[in-house]
């Protein structure tokens, strides 16, 4: 028998190996993926916020591109001659003011009209010679006509003095030698992109676990399409039509196609613009080609500790003299106007200054209109997107509980198996050894008989011998095949309305007797049985009787007090009888397998006392067919007290 539990034991734990480092895989496998499909997820959504984000802010920044480089050129001065201004070589272009045939700049009075008026700060020009000239700063000899035209523009002595540090503090900033070196030797336009061949941009990791490089290069690829996309928008927006030689010829004196000479002649005239006027009706032969205006270009000016400066410039050339015109952009202010655009996309996002190309962090992307990076910002991490009972883990959940069940089920399984093992080999001890006695005794005292050997005053006690081991025969075969009849269901449709007295003393007679033949005596209380009905099969009552008052005689024989007493009383619903004794009782490491069927106590395996060990099994078994139940008390003590309950008769 240890033999087959020990087998029985190995199996289970394979088992249970095998099935818990499969789920372990499973598990580890699921929970993977959904951490990969988190973070699939999330980097696709930051993608295509960041996406967004840069649409809105190269579009904002394209639209001040567009506005700024429709603007003339000859506004970057503060006062110009109003007659020919696209014609006119630089060097002919004042920067002062003469009293005739000269307008006042409409950038004389700031950004009154912008897309950002909080962000252009001031608009500055810087000659060859390296002196920088803002058209907000008119020159400080003025005569009356230019005090008129800033008084009609209403700038007054605090604007004008705002503007004059404004200047001071751009020329502080800006080393001419060094920023118009650098806008000489770019090769690549506004937009261009801000990431070297050694950085390609990949997608932005949310947390420590890195995608696929597969999707890193598709998602790369995609950053590509979107920005070249952005930098075709901020292109258009900052186009400059040049003015080509052979083209000269259809322009007219303001710059403008020769259809529209007539009614510039005739606004001139009805102006009283005379001067104006046979300056317009000059050849159109002798006109020179016009001015040549680059595209806007950023650089960042400033020192990094102090905050870096945003200046987009642009080349102008008219005539053998050229410029850089351009405006100074509030970067705090701009940084700000942008980001409050995509504040409900990227609520911790970020725009980074990029001064030279070169590797860039991977979480950033560029934008188009300008040398600067947008970071995304404090990305969740990976636990926090996978929180919660996902369905994921419902999944596993729920295959961890049906390999739990699958291996109780097991363990179940192999348990019966052992048990009914063992129930066979004990079935199979016992019967042969309850059976070897009567056995040995009917051929002995059988032979003994026949062949004359037992005198005639002998013969009834060797003939009342066999009749006892006869009976003891014929109890053992009946015990065994009424544990084997037990569950067949037929217990219930012998019960019936039974007295209680008239049941008792009908098994009277029998377990008197067998408590004589014990040595000891019954106690019999019939005052207790009276007007009790019980709903019960009366045979299978005395048979649950009998072997009671069987195992008392058996285990308690020697007790200082013989006695084997029987009272009955009525609780709730139930009849309620107990037979108790005096003994040595049932130690507590029996009581758990003490209805089981071929167990006996440990003290009575040696084989001293007679029997299967059957009967407690089959009177348990015989009460719960009639609807009842046979327990061994706990509380009574000394001896055993069991108690057998039986449906009341209502």
């Amino acid at each position: 028998m240890l033999a087959t539990r020990v087998r029985a034991s190995a199996v289970f734990i394979l088992c249970a190996a095998g099935l818990t480092a499969a789920m372990g895989w499973v598990t580890h496998r699921a929970l993977t993926l959904e951490r990969a499909e988190a973070l699939a997820r999330a980097q696709a959504a930051q993608q295509e916020a960041m996406r967004l984000a840069l649409w809105r802010m190269d579009s904002t920044l394209s639209t001040l591109l567009a506005q700024e480089s429709g603007r003339p050129f000859f506004h970057y001065l503060a006062f110009y001659p109003a007659n020919r201004p696209y014609d006119l070589p630089l060097d002919a272009l004042n920067p002062g003011f003469a009293e005739d045939g000269m307008a006042p700049s409409p950038l004389l009075a700031g950004p009154a009209v912008s897309t950002l008026p909080a962000a252009l700060r001031l608009y500055v020009n810087v000659w060859p010679d390296g002196s920088i000239s803002s058209p907000q700063v008119p020159p400080e000899a003025l005569g009356e006509r230019a005090a008129q035209h800033l008084e009609s523009l209403g700038l007054g002595r605090h604007d004008l003095e705002t503007a004059r540090t404004d200047l001071a503090a751009f020329n502080a900033m800006f080393e001419p030698q060094a920023a118009l070196a650098v806008l000489a030797g770019q090769t690549a336009e506004l937009g261009a992109t801000l990431r070297s061949a050694e950085a390609p941009a990949t997608p932005a990791p949310i947390d420590a676990l890195a995608p696929s490089q597969r999707g890193g290069e598709q998602q790369a690829r995609v950053s590509a399409k979107e920005f070249e996309a952005r930098r075709q928008v901020a292109q258009a927006a900052n186009i400059q039509t040049p003015t080509p030689p052979e083209a000269a010829r259809e322009l007219g004196p303001t710059g403008v196609h020769s259809a529209g000479i007539a009614l510039l002649t005739d606004a001139a005239a009805r102006a009283g613009g005379a001067a104006a006027s046979d300056r317009a009706r000059r050849d159109e032969s002798e006109v020179r080609p016009g001015p040549e205006v680059g595209r806007f270009r950023a650089i960042w000016i400033g020192a990094d500790d102090a905050g870096p400066q945003l200046v987009l410039l642009r080349s102008v050339r008219a005539g053998p003299r050229e410029s850089w015109q351009g405006l100074w952009l509030d970067w705090p202010a701009l940084r700000t106007h942008l980001l409050r655009q995509c504040a409900d996309l990227l609520p911790g996002g970020d725009l980074v200054p990029v001064r030279e190309p070169g590797p860039t962090d991977p979480t950033t992307q560029p934008l188009a209109a300008i040398p600067a990076l947008l970071a995304p910002g404090a990305a969740p991490s990976i636990d926090a997107l996978v929180a919660g009972f996902s369905p994921a883990k419902q999944a596993v959940a729920v295959g961890w509980a049906a390999a739990v069940l699958a291996l109780a089920a097991i363990g179940l399984v192999l348990r019966e198996a052992v048990e009914l093992s063992e129930r066979r080999g004990r079935f199979v001890s016992a019967v042969t050894h309850e059976l070897r006695t009567p056995l040995t005794t009917f051929c002995l005292y059988s032979q003994m008989l026949a062949d004359g050997m037992v005198g005639e005053e002998d013969r009834a006690a060797y003939v009342r011998t066999l009749r006892d081991e006869s009976g003891r025969l014929a109890r053992i075969v009946e015990s065994v095949l009424d544990f084997a009849r037990l569950g067949s269901g037929r217990g219930r449709s012998r019960c019936a309305r039974v007295p209680l007295t008239g049941l008792i003393e009908r098994a009277r007679p029998s377990i008197t007797a067998r408590a004589a033949q014990a040595g000891m005596r019954l106690d019999l209380d019939a005052e207790s049985f009276a007007g009790l009905v019980a709903t019960a099969d009366p045979a299978a009552v005395e048979r649950i009787l009998s072997n009671l008052v069987d195992n008392a005689c058996k285990y308690a024989a020697g007790a200082a007090d013989p006695v084997i007493r029987l009272r009955a009383h009525r609780d709730a619903g139930a009849v309620c009888l107990r037979v108790w004794d005096h003994g040595p009782g049932v130690p507590q490491g029996e009581r758990a397998t003490l209805f089981k069927p071929f167990r006996r106590g440990k003290t009575q395996e040696s084989g001293c006392t007679p029997g299967l060990g059957l009967g407690l099994a089959l009177a348990r078994g015989l009460a719960r067919e009639m609807g009842g139940d046979l327990a061994l008390l706990p509380d009574h003590t000394p001896g055993a007290t069991f108690e057998l309950r039986l449906p009341a008769a209502d």
